[in-house]
């Protein structure tokens, strides 16, 4: 259930780091009335706009991968139970960036999605690159289906005929978008070795569903020696540690552990001997983790009465909000913590770089999985039983 927006441990370091003064110029966007967003790495922002300017300054350790977005009245008004960040995927005017340690200046169009930085920086126009080649993909796909429309000329029901054509045009991309990713997407981190955008990307490839170990080590053994040396680039180092050393974790027993569920109570990992487990890394400040929740609550209701139990340890150095979130997901399995956040033991003893993060222990206390998404886990329950 581990999703290429996973979130990621935090290493201070002094390179490129600086103050993020940002400023946003929203007198040309056709729709105002409701909240902005604007997330700078993991740092979540509500701002307020004033004489229609939104100006926002914080310090940053890296450039980071950033995101501005709108949220009308009308769309925050259908989703009254969610938080902002939980109802992002049902908008698609938004705007990518990078944030780095300068000033910048960002004016809207009529959309978000049209906005531009004001003399963007080396770095700010690497990643519009990236973007740029990462849409590419779906130029391919639109001509793919043009191309396919023109081969039925004798149709004129043109339902019909997208009847007959999507399918082969998804069944196209599903087989091509690899060719794409691997000869524009990997090649562009290749050719830029020094650019902030490449470890942007090389972090997202480490959590995509065909990432190559050997392929990753390669890229990132080309990056600098500066950008290796950046947040991203040690946390890249510290998945390639964390995988290698998942995989060859599997078949070996799980390392035992105690920690303090929210009601205070020790509990310890060899003591549920005998169950099948799953101890799940995650935290309640993780937007990734919460996305995911809806996937474990799947499994755990469908195979809690066979024996199964999972164990989840957050990364949180806040109780509370820690115990609120228990509460307000109504998580109804184990959940411990020794509020050290990073820090936390187990996740030290089980090299914890980004969560969410999963490892599938059997009845003899075995590990036999390692960061399972949701069909996996439950193809493995389901043989177990």
């Amino acid at each position: 259930m581990n999703t290429s927006f996973a979130c990621d441990k935090e290493i201070r370091n002094e390179g490129d780091s600086g103050l993020f003064e940002l400023t946003i110029d929203i007198n040309q966007l056709k729709n105002r009335s409701g909240k902005f967003l604007i997330m700078i790495g993991g740092n979540l922002i509500l701002p307020e706009a004033e004489n229609n300017v939104i100006k926002i300054t914080t310090q940053l350790n890296e450039p980071r991968r950033s995101f501005l977005t709108f949220y009308p009245d009308d769309v925050i008004s259908k989703n009254p139970s969610k938080g902002l960040n939980e109802i992002a995927a049902e908008l698609d005017d938004f705007y990518n960036f990078m944030a780095e340690a300068s000033q910048c200046h960002i004016i809207t169009d009529s959309v978000i999605a049209k906005s531009n930085i004001i003399n963007p920086t080396n770095a700010q126009k690497e990643y519009a690159l990236l973007l740029k080649l990462k849409n590419g993909f779906q130029e391919v796909i639109e001509e793919k289906y043009i191309q396919l429309l023109n081969e039925y000329p004798e149709i004129d029901d043109k339902k019909y005929k997208d009847s007959i054509v999507r399918p082969i045009v998804m069944d196209f991309a599903r087989k091509q978008y690899p060719v794409y990713y691997n000869d524009k997407i990997l090649n562009f981190i290749k050719d830029h070795p020094g650019s902030p955008a490449s470890t942007v990307e090389l972090e997202e490839y480490c959590y995509s569903p065909g990432m190559d170990i050997q392929t990753l080590n390669i890229l990132y053994n080309n990056l600098s020696k500066r950008i290796k040396n950046l947040p991203t680039g040690r946390r890249i180092n510290n998945f390639i540690t964390s995988k290698v050393f998942g995989t060859d974790i599997l078949g070996m027993e799980a390392i035992d552990f105690t920690q303090t569920d929210w009601n205070g109570n020790q509990r310890t990992l060899s003591q549920l001997r005998g169950k099948t487990l799953l101890i799940e890394f995650w935290a309640s400040w993780c937007g990734a983790c919460l996305a995911d929740l809806p996937s474990l609550k799947n499994i755990y209701n469908k195979h809690k009465g066979e024996n199964f139990e999972i164990i989840g340890i957050s990364l949180d150095t806040d109780r509370e909000n820690w115990i609120k979130a228990i509460q307000r997901e109504n998580l109804k399995w184990l959940n411990v913590s020794d509020l050290q956040g990073w820090n936390n033991v187990v996740a030290k003893q089980y090299k914890i770089s980004g969560i969410p993060s999963n490892f599938l222990i059997d009845e003899k206390g075995a590990v036999v999985g390692f960061n399972l998404s949701e069909e996996e886990l439950d193809r493995q329950l389901s043989k177990a039983k």
